[in-house]
């Protein structure tokens, strides 16, 4: 059983804002300072300050520990908006420990964690404005009282929906267990779904997400209660049926529990880390992505990146929490390793981010017309209108350059390529000097050199 520990104080650290990695690289973005390790724990998001916190988790060092540490991504910040007692002041305070259910009550505005990997159950609310916990029970969530113990459950919460999911988990569950916490109601009510498939597991605290574009739930892997072994099935669970389906995917990964997983809504992946395979081991460094803009879903292995792991990219771990965030891309926390003298891996930020191959071009630039002045041979001057790609804004444009091109027998063929690069401005124009009258047309072209239709200037 993963042991609960003493917490030392952590004091608040800031590292400078790295230049925004190239694809496929691991960012090492340090931690908290006096921080010890720990792992078994959830990484959650609150829209009341943006920060992700979890709780406590199982440190490296025995004892007992509650602490609550956030992370301000932007800032790259770790804070401890509530400092490890020491569980002196239970039952006011929870115990503390690892394999909880950790989610953001949108009603009340605070962190809810329910039922770490010890006993007695733990039902409690935390208030980052005022750094207090409270217990809570059925007039805070109806006959939350009455749950099945979710140790090592996966958590995630649908804005859509408004509902949060605690699914699975083998260390205290009995049977196929589903949890809903619905926020739609007042109070919030808890209830159950017996279910059949997927079949028991636990050791899925990370492994399940909720994924936008699909309006679903999406489970992976975890640890058969019933065989004993790892799995990697893919799952769906629709909340407005609450029916779970299983998906068809190509080139999965060996099966796993305690891995990590985020979900990149903009380009609609899903990134798996780390993990326990059938093996007995952890699987080294490599990136799983899960491309859910193919059909059907499909997985690709990303090599290990060049370097020494711990310095240039994490090492092998497990247990370890994950987020997904917009600006830092997938970052994981925390856990424990193997094929390292220590065991455990203290509260260090790593960011991976991953960028699909574009494949689409640009939108189409527009004529603004052109004028020939005729000499010997004349100077011939085009305009155009700007592609509605072009945003001049490096991050979000889609639009590097416009090439131009003229023709001097009526588009049979096409000469004298000129490219113009794009700033975001709302014309453009170029001028071939000395030159017979001619045809010229433009084209909009990105970075990864898809290009837009030609369009006729003159």
């Amino acid at each position: 059983m993963k042991k609960a520990s003493m917490f030392l104080l952590a004091l608040v650290s800031m590292l400078l804002i790295p230049a925004p990695g190239q694809a496929n690289q691991w960012t090492n973005l340090g931690g908290t300072l006096g921080s010890t390790s720990r792992g078994f724990l959830d990484w959650t998001r609150n829209p009341y300050d943006g920060r992700y916190c979890l709780f406590s988790g199982a440190p490296r060092w025995n004892g007992s520990d509650n602490a609550v540490l956030c992370w301000d991504a932007l800032n790259n910040i770790w804070q401890v908006p509530f400092v490890n007692d020491n569980s002196s002041n239970f039952p006011a305070t929870p115990l503390g420990g690892d394999s909880a259910s950790w989610f953001w009550n949108p009603r009340t505005t605070e962190y809810v964690v329910l039922d770490i990997a010890q006993v007695p159950p733990e039902a409690y609310a935390f208030n980052l404005i005022n750094r207090t916990w409270r217990p809570i029970g059925n007039a805070d969530i109806a006959n939350i009282s009455a749950r099945q113990r979710p140790a090592g459950s996966g958590t995630a919460y649908s804005p859509l929906h408004n509902v949060v999911v605690i699914t699975h988990g083998g260390n205290y569950s009995v049977g196929n267990v589903t949890r809903v916490i619905n926020f739609n109601t007042t109070p919030p009510t808890y209830s159950e779904l017996a279910i059949s498939q997927p079949s028991r597991r636990g050791e899925v605290q990370n492994m399940f997400l909720y994924i936008s574009s699909l309006r679903k739930f999406m489970l992976f892997g975890g640890f058969s209660n019933d065989t004993s072994s790892h799995l990697n099935d893919l799952w769906l669970l629709d909340p407005t049926t609450w029916t779970w389906s299983q998906v068809q995917q190509v080139n999965p990964p060996p099966p796993r529990a305690d891995a990590m997983m985020g979900y990149d809504s903009a380009q609609n992946l899903v990134y798996l880390h780390g993990g326990y395979l059938n093996s007995g081991v952890t699987e080294n460094s490599i990136v799983w992505i899960l491309d859910l803009n193919r059909t059907p879903y499909t997985w690709t292995a990303l090599p290990v990146p060049a370097g020494t792991a711990g310095i240039d990219y994490p090492r092998r771990r497990i247990a370890g929490t994950s987020i997904f965030d917009p600006a830092r891309g997938f970052c994981v926390v925390g856990g424990y390793l193997q094929g390292s003298t220590d065991w455990s891996e203290p509260l260090r930020t790593w960011c991976f981010r991953h960028t699909l191959a574009d494949s689409t071009p640009p939108a189409d630039p527009s004529s603004s017309g052109g004028q020939f002045v005729p000499l010997n041979l004349g100077d011939l001057t085009v305009n155009w209108l700007k592609s509605p790609s072009d945003t001049g804004s490096p991050s979000t444009t889609d639009v590097a350059t416009y090439e131009v091109t003229r023709s001097e027998d009526s588009g049979v063929t096409w000469k004298d390529s000129r490219l113009v690069t794009a700033t975001g401005a709302s014309t453009y124009s170029y001028t071939y000097r000395q030159i017979p009258i001619s045809q010229v047309r433009v084209r909009a072209i990105d970075a990864a050199n898809n290009a837009s239709h030609y369009v006729r200037l003159f």
